[in-house]
């Protein structure tokens, strides 16, 4: 599930996106073995030139490379030291 929407925000407007992943790690597998889905948020989020704000559970574990994928599309974390699950 992935739901965006443009706002203006002073005279700036921002892409608000929130998204729910699949919790592969429940599975007894890993998002790194399918990148689907975070593929499809890097492709929508990606055509953006104005600033974007996303949220939601990503239901990956930290050894998996969510963060280093979304970070080479330019997306960066507002913090990676303290697990939030």
């Amino acid at each position: 599930l992935l739901l965006t929407c443009r706002v203006v925000v002073g005279d700036r407007q921002v892409c608000l996106g929130n998204t729910h992943l699949q919790a592969y790690f429940m599975l007894g597998t890993s998002s790194d073995k399918y990148p689907e889905q975070r593929r499809q948020v890097i492709e929508t989020l990606s055509p953006h030139s104005h600033p974007v704000l996303l949220a939601g559970d990503f239901n990956s574990a930290p050894e998996e490379g969510l963060l280093a994928e979304f970070a080479a599309a330019g997306l960066t974390t507002v913090q990676q030291t303290v697990p939030t699950w």
